[in-house]
């Protein structure tokens, strides 16, 4: 089991400086862990695992002014996803970093309209996997990812101001 208080202790002060590098490599990182995580998830996705991703997009829908119970719903797709994958690894790194990640979700959707754009991102990628197209769901990964790391800067920069 991944000691969760260790590693936080050594990514959690980097992130509170707002370290660019620190973003970028937790997003590098994110980003090839979850893309090659998606493959997997294509290959053993059950129809009841389908069902459970479509309810929490409907919850995170429904619930789209309310950031922190959002927020939970968007992790949790990404934690759901990992675990689907038959791979425990992938789903202890997403745990173990989870806060901040959890950190990095709330600055990135801090508006109803970055929420609304997060959503879409999770209905498409979720449609890929059922579609069990890989380059399409690898793709949608990586831009989802990257466009909430440009969303963190925007709103990271503009606090600065």
């Amino acid at each position: 089991m991944v000691n969760t208080y260790s590693l936080s202790d050594i990514f959690l002060p980097l992130l509170s400086k707002r370290n660019q590098k620190y973003i970028d490599d937790l997003v590098e990182i994110r980003i090839a862990i979850e893309q090659q995580t998606v493959k997997k998830t294509i290959q053993y996705i059950t129809e009841e695992q389908i069902e459970e991703l479509k309810q929490n997009i409907s919850e995170a829908e429904k619930n789209i002014n309310q950031i922190e119970y959002f927020s939970e719903h968007d992790y949790f797709f990404h934690l759901k996803i990992a675990e689907i994958s038959n791979n425990s690894f992938y789903k202890n790194f997403l745990e173990a970093i989870q806060e901040q990640i959890k950190l990095f979700i709330n600055k990135s959707i801090s508006h109803v309209a970055q929420r609304e754009k997060a959503l879409q991102w999770h209905k498409d990628i979720l449609q890929s996997i059922i579609d069990r197209n890989i380059e399409k769901a690898q793709a949608l990964v990586y831009l989802h990812l990257l466009d909430c790391k440009d969303k963190y800067e925007y709103v990271s920069n503009s606090n600065n101001d």
